[in-house]
């Protein structure tokens, strides 16, 4: 959330051993793009799972 409102979302599979993080949906919204906040939230991603392979999955155009 950025000021109170919703400005996009992280979905992640994570492997039950932790070794292993696959990202399934990372989106942000259109009135917060271009903040770098795919980035925070995959900073924030490597911080939890610091030891983890990231398959940082499919990409769209977008």
């Amino acid at each position: 959330m950025v000021d109170r409102a919703y400005a996009g979302r992280l979905d992640v599979f994570v492997h039950p051993d932790g070794q292993a993080v696959s990202v399934v949906m990372l989106d942000v919204d259109e009135d917060f793009r271009r903040r770098n906040l795919g980035a925070v939230m995959m900073d924030a991603l490597y911080a939890s799972y610091p030891m983890a392979w990231i398959d940082h999955g499919g990409r769209t155009p977008a």
